[in-house]
């Protein structure tokens, strides 16, 4: 089963280069990328955090989210792993 992470955001970061990096280490690791923003809109930098279109959404106060987890659950094959720290930066 690939890593997955889901990054749960009511904006943006700070550094925005430096995020976007990180999130590209993790693909390059073959960690998987969801996104989900909780009130406003999806920013560029969120997609390009995201590893996929698919795994990127906005919802005001998770309603969204159920419809979201059928991607999430296709990534993981539904099974639950350890959670582990990651050293990104």
């Amino acid at each position: 089963m690939p890593g997955v992470v889901c990054l749960i955001t009511e904006g943006t970061s700070d550094d925005s280069n430096r995020t976007i990096q990180a999130a590209k280490r993790l693909r390059a690791n073959k960690v998987a990328v969801f996104v989900v923003r909780i009130g406003g809109k999806i920013t560029g930098e969120l997609e390009a955090i995201a590893s996929d279109s698919s795994y990127v959404t906005t919802d005001e106060a998770f309603d969204k989210v159920q419809s979201f987890h059928q991607a999430f659950q296709q990534v993981t094959g539904g099974q639950q792993g350890n959670a582990q720290k990651l050293n990104i930066y």
